[in-house]
């Protein structure tokens, strides 16, 4: 069993991306490091409450030589907050192929994030106010220019790259991808019907998260990748019966794709939830830095741990063969 605490400054609820990358952690802790990890796949449950720490129950479900395979429940209390389904294989040489990486402007020809919020800043002040840890460059206008315009768009993309170096653990590596994949992954969704943070009435509630490593992954510090967001078909199709799905791909600079994943959120007639991952939902949360999580004394035959919650969105950089 793990421990895992929040940030000093929280949303009403706990951020799902956290939830996903404290369980990975957990999951990665008790797993050999010859395997690497291949998919992690989170159904969220309840609210947690950012006032109290959560327990991270790690369950073996199997272990070979080649692979393996844990799930990691996240409670408080006797309260299940998420459920994720972890597996891990041994890297192997293989068939290979991929998509292409969308073509995009150099980073450093776009404009930064406080550029964009120039004009804004009553419109948007969480994002004004709040720390930026990270650097993000958008190749396209954020949702609230595109609004400002009357503008819709299909899809998303912007550079990112972290302004903090992070240990030389492959574990919080991973982790911190899998947190910065559940931030603005559903920014595509809203666009696509000309909707924006701090325009609309836009509410969180993620459904579940899943995430596919397509390579190892190697250090997420300081390097820049263009992130593809985008809804899988048109917004009239998938956005229904109470539910949204989006997509994005991820790659690192010059390389090949280094993971994919989906996240399905609710809405109901009066307002549209874009989950849990949308700036509207954790500003409060994903630009402050963490605080170390409270020890705790485990049970007899459990492994006690401290674990930090992530800081914010970690780019991607994956090992180069």
């Amino acid at each position: 069993m793990f421990v895992g605490g929040h940030p000093t400054v929280n949303p009403p609820r706990t951020f799902g991306g956290q939830l996903m990358a404290q369980s990975l952690v957990a999951s990665g802790r008790t797993v050999s490091e010859k395997l690497s990890l291949a998919a992690i796949s989170t159904h969220f449950i309840n609210g947690g409450d950012p006032e109290l720490d959560i327990e991270f129950r790690v369950q073996r479900l199997r272990d070979e030589r080649s692979f393996a395979n844990r799930r990691v429940d996240a409670v408080q209390g006797d309260l299940l907050l998420s459920s994720a389904l972890v597996s891990y294989l041994k890297d192997s040489p293989g068939l290979e192929h991929a998509v292409n990486p969308p073509v995009v402007a150099d980073p450093e020809t776009l404009p930064s994030i406080d550029e964009h919020l120039v004009g804004y800043e009553e419109t948007v002040p969480m994002f004004v106010a709040a720390l930026k840890p990270i650097e993000w460059r958008y190749d396209n206008d954020p949702a609230w220019v595109l609004k400002a315009k009357s503008q819709r768009l299909e899809h998303n993309r912007v550079w990112m790259k972290t302004h903090a170096a992070l240990p030389d653990d492959p574990v919080l590596h991973s982790a911190a991808l899998v947190y910065s994949s559940d931030t603005t992954i559903l920014d595509s969704i809203i666009t696509t019907h000309g909707l924006s943070w701090g325009y609309d009435r836009i509410f969180a509630a993620t459904i579940n998260h899943s995430v596919w490593f397509h390579r190892p992954c190697g250090s997420m510090t300081g390097c820049c990748m263009p992130p593809s967001r985008r809804s899988p078909r048109r917004a009239g199709e998938w956005v229904q019966d109470g539910t949204s799905i989006a997509t994005e791909r991820c790659w690192p600079v010059l390389s090949r794709k280094a993971l994919s994943n989906t996240s399905r959120g609710g809405h109901d007639s009066n307002s549209f939830s874009a989950g849990a991952g949308s700036h509207r939902y954790h500003h409060h949360f994903h630009h402050q830095g963490p605080r170390e999580a409270q020890r705790r004394e485990a049970p007899v035959g459990h492994h006690r741990a401290r674990f930090s919650c992530l800081r914010t969105h970690i780019v991607v950089c994956h090992r180069e063969e």
